[in-house]
């Protein structure tokens, strides 16, 4: 039990708010067939009842959820009050001044003694010092007491006050009071002296109100009757008790010792509170979980009298239990395949039947017969293939029997299948089965080497005309396919190649016999045929490095000659800015060769590591200068990217070598960076704290964080790289409650768990 305190605002009474809030049910998981509905019912007694997620008010709800599904119903039972009453029920002066009330039982039971200075029992012309009861205070002393009617009933109580300090003029005794409780007290309270004003104010009551119990004795109220004559003034307080009283007393003391004047009325004490229980609310779960049917089906068999065979269904679907039927006699097995046989007599059959059932829903079946077929009657028929040899591509074998069930002894069941042709030799065989004839077709296949090569040497310039030359049974069921030209399917193709080394394919493919290929390849080699010949070299090298220049012809020539006077085949030179340097080539043959080549040689800039941007698992590398594009090469691994991702922490070495083969050389280290999670959010679709986040851990886009709730359960899964949790499991947003997150970040051998807020 809760107990909270609220500041009372009316005259008489406050509560004392007790709330509660009732232990959660979870009832056990129901099982429904898809396409099937369930009632659920919450077991505690409520004023009022709400479900989740459909939002009905009923105590009971009927569902048809197509998936798994978590429902929860709030029960409340509406709060209700008590009031303990006015525990002094004398406090209204209700009775004759003849018969004064001495003792009376309150609300709670217990019994409370009243006490009042020199009471006066005949009620009219009471002396200095006493009091009584009356219907009007004039009544008591026409000549001294002015007109006041009691503030509700039939009775005031009118004191004469007299000049004894501290006396006390009243006396509620032997109130039981409980710790932690807090009473209101209020009384209303007039001056009655028609003489005030000849008096003057010392003259007015001064009255305190006195709680006495074990402890001591502590004031409650003090006031000063009002000056105005016949009107009624409330005065209230509250008290609240540390410890329970098995016993207390609340007096009146008038401390005025004024004989004259000190008159005053006193109506309607009240002593007392109001206890409310607020609304019991308790949370019933319930979880529905939907079975699916699964789909089932299985072929027919034919086999030889007697023959076992092995029938197998494919399922589709989740299942929990498999049976199979014989004949309509059931059968021991419960797996997806069964051995079957046939009957004894040909032409006849047993049935199979299978029924899987998956969870409450109700069974599916199939059904397969198992014929007996005469096996003595049977054909076999013997392909031989003849085709080329080709790691890659397949070829297609197909039954010449158009009719009945095909088996390959693959295990393939079509007509037609391919097959690799990648060795010599090999070998397939499909059974055909036509209600009592078998036919066996066996397919005996050998491949050939066809790959035939020509190399020839042309000069330069020429256009070239090549050509298949082969006698063919039937050119039409030919079809040539070359390499550099698809489109043309003739057995001739002329080119003009450009390069000095050249290679021309073509496929030639036997329409007639399963597509087989042969490749024919031309190898063409081009020579320049003139006396003299010019070349022209441009050559970059890295600023700061030499550089080799070397003729055409290094080893075979008779002469060199470059413009620095050198003779030897090459020379080593490292301009500061671009040079021109020639070299004059002799060739001593029949003819004679002289090869002039210039060699244009420029100095290029290495690339400059300029800066290098950091995180504790990434580097982006900053360059300037240089010729993209540029391998970075960091710690022996290539990369293409200036970004690099997925580093360890620690010093990593850098490489940058860009596309003129350049280089530079530098280094960084990463280091790790602290992760923040919230303490708390707010997901209430304002876009202040809609999503739970994790501040650092863009630092870490492989890092796994999960979600849970109070009892373990895992809520949400993601990844550093994703968005924060958005406060919602399976599409529905979580209560108000605290949450618990494990965060792993393998790339620092780290888990950080703790928990959380969501506030809605």
């Amino acid at each position: 039990m809760k107990k909270t305190w609220f500041l009372c605002l009316c005259s008489f009474c406050c509560s004392t708010i007790y709330i509660h809030a009732g232990t959660p049910i979870t009832h056990p998981s129901q099982a429904i067939c898809e396409g099937s509905s369930v009632t659920l019912t919450a077991t505690t007694l409520g004023d009022s009842y709400l479900w989740t997620p459909n939002g009905e008010t009923t105590k009971s709800i009927t569902v048809q959820p197509a998936n798994n599904t978590d429902y929860k119903c709030t029960i409340t039972k509406n709060g209700s009050s008590s009031q303990t009453g006015n525990l002094i029920t004398a406090g209204g002066f209700e009775f004759l001044p003849s018969s004064p009330i001495t003792s009376a039982q309150n609300k709670l039971g217990d019994w409370i003694n009243y006490q009042y200075l020199n009471f006066d029992q005949g009620g009219v012309n009471i002396n200095i010092g006493a009091c009584t009861t009356s219907q009007n205070a004039n009544n008591v002393k026409p000549s001294y007491f002015s007109n006041l009617a009691p503030h509700s009933g039939n009775y005031l109580f009118v004191c004469d006050g007299g000049n004894s300090s501290d006396a006390r003029v009243w006396q509620a005794r032997n109130l039981k009071l409980k710790s932690g409780v807090e009473y209101q007290f209020s009384c209303f309270a007039a001056n009655i002296d028609s003489e005030y004003l000849i008096h003057g104010a010392s003259s007015l009551a001064k009255l305190k109100f006195v709680i006495e119990n074990q402890d001591g004795t502590s004031d409650l109220l003090q006031f000063t009757v009002p000056t105005t004559l016949g009107q009624w003034q409330e005065y209230k307080a509250t008290y609240t008790p540390s410890t329970d009283m098995s016993w207390c007393h609340i007096y009146i003391v008038n401390f005025t010792t004024e004989p004259a004047g000190n008159d005053f009325a006193i109506d309607d004490i009240y002593f007392g509170t109001t206890i409310n229980t607020q609304d019991d609310i308790t949370d019933e779960f319930f979880r529905v979980n939907v079975d699916k049917k699964p789909t089932v089906s299985i072929n027919d068999q034919n086999v030889c009298p007697n023959d076992n065979v092995t029938l197998s269904a494919s399922i589709v679907g989740t299942y929990t239990n498999i049976s199979w039927l014989e004949n309509s006699t059931a059968m021991t097995d419960h797996t997806t395949s069964i051995t079957a046989k046939a009957p004894s007599v040909i032409g006849q059959s047993n049935l199979y039947d299978i029924f899987v059932t998956n969870g409450t829903c109700s069974a599916v079946n199939a059904s397969a017969s198992v014929k007996a077929i005469d096996c003595n009657v049977e054909t076999v028929i013997t392909h031989t293939i003849n085709v080329c040899q080709n790691d890659t591509l397949p070829i297609t074998i197909t039954a010449n029997t158009v009719t009945g069930t095909f088996l390959w002894d693959t295990g393939e069941t079509t007509e037609s299948i391919q097959v690799p042709i990648n060795e010599p030799s090999s070998s397939h065989t499909c059974t055909i089965i036509d209600n009592s004839q078998i036919t066996r077709e066996v397919f005996n296949i050998s491949t050939e080497d066809c790959h035939s090569e020509k190399s020839s040497t042309f000069c330069m310039t020429d256009c070239i005309k090549l050509s298949i030359i082969r006698d063919y049974d039937d050119p039409s069921d030919i079809t040539f396919i070359w390499n550099t030209d698809p489109t043309n399917n003739d057995s001739t193709l002329i080119v003009c190649p450009t390069e000095i080394n050249n290679t021309y394919t073509c496929q030639v493919v036997h329409n007639d016999n399963y597509n087989s290929r042969e490749l024919v390849t031309f190898n063409i080699t081009l020579e320049d045929c003139s006396e003299t010949e010019s070349l022209t070299h441009d050559t970059i090298f890295c600023e700061g490095n030499d550089v080799v220049l070397s003729s055409l012809y290094p080893a075979m020539a008779d002469s060199y000659n470059w413009s620095d006077g050198s003779t030897e085949s090459s020379i080593t030179v490292s301009p500061q800015s671009e040079t021109i340097y020639t070299c004059v080539t002799f060739i001593d043959t029949n003819y004679g060769y002289t090869l002039y080549e210039t060699f244009n040689v420029q100095p290029v800039s290495n690339p400059i590591i300029d800066n290098i941007e950091t995180t504790s698992t990434q580097a982006d590398i900053q360059i300037i200068n240089g010729t993209a594009p540029f391998d970075y090469i960091v710690d022996d691994k290539h990369y293409t990217s200036q970004t690099i991702d997925d580093l360890t922490l620690g010093i990593h070495n850098v490489r940058i070598v860009d596309a003129n083969g350049c280089s530079t050389i530098g280094d960084f280290e990463l280091v790790s960076h602290e992760i923040e999670p919230m303490v708390f959010f707010s997901p209430n679709g304002d876009n202040l704290n809609d999503r739970w986040l994790v501040k650092g851990i863009e630092f870490y886009p492989n890092a796994i964080i999960q979600i849970f709730d109070r009892f373990n359960k895992q809520l949400a899964k993601y990844n550093g790289s994703d968005p924060g949790w958005d406060g919602t499991y399976e599409g529905h947003g979580v209560p108000t409650t605290d949450y618990w997150y494990l965060i792993t970040i393998e790339q620092l051998s780290k888990q950080y768990s703790g928990h959380f807020i969501l506030k809605r």
